[in-house]
């Protein structure tokens, strides 16, 4: 045990976790997950615990590996996973309304999308908080924050995303790291290290 090395990693986990959480615009941040795809389904699991529903709108503009890898983490938990299908390459927020039941947990939105256009995570996510107890989840890239709105500032309650944009070099196929940030509330429902 080396006290100064400990102190070090403690110190950069903050610096990391601080930085991250201004850029989504929310309250905290972990100390990422494997990469981007897994952040999102991480962020989906942790509404589907936290609302104890059922159901996931998806829009059809996220990328499609990570709608495979969150396909594939939601399977043994029995969670439906609905389309919302885009009209000239957005999800539009009557899209959104058009697909609300009583046992949507989330809707995950993902700006700028899988053609590169800017979604109205607003317009969306104000339809998704007409029921209260359904979370919206921004699936964002931090360089893009930068000139856009940020999720928080958007009414996100999650937002997760890739952080590779941020300039990690590739070695030996890594590393990604997938990013996750949140409103304080949910703060002791999070995964991964705070």
């Amino acid at each position: 045990y080396q006290a100064e090395a400990s102190q070090g990693t403690l110190q950069a986990f903050f610096e990391f976790q601080t930085q991250i959480s201004r850029i989504a615009g929310l309250d905290i941040a972990n100390a990422s997950f494997y990469d981007g795809a897994t952040a999102v389904a991480e962020a989906a699991i942790l509404a589907v615990n936290t609302t104890r529903r059922h159901s996931v709108l998806v829009a059809s503009t996220i990328h499609p590996e990570y709608l495979a890898v969150l396909q594939t983490c939601l399977s043994d938990l029995h969670v439906n996973i609905i389309l919302l299908a885009s009209t000239d390459g957005k999800v539009l927020p009557e899209t959104v309304r058009e697909n609300m039941c009583d046992d949507v947990a989330a809707v995950i939105v993902q700006s700028p999308n899988i053609w590169g256009q800017i979604e109205d995570w607003g317009g969306c996510f104000e339809v998704a908080h007409e029921d209260a107890k359904t979370l919206a989840i921004a699936v964002f890239n931090p360089i893009a924050c930068g000139l856009l709105k940020t999720p928080g500032e958007c009414g996100a309650d999650l937002a997760a995303g890739e952080g590779k944009p941020l300039g990690n070099a590739l070695n030996l196929g890594g590393p990604y790291l997938g990013l996750l940030a949140a409103k304080e509330k949910f703060v002791r429902k999070m995964p991964g290290r705070l």
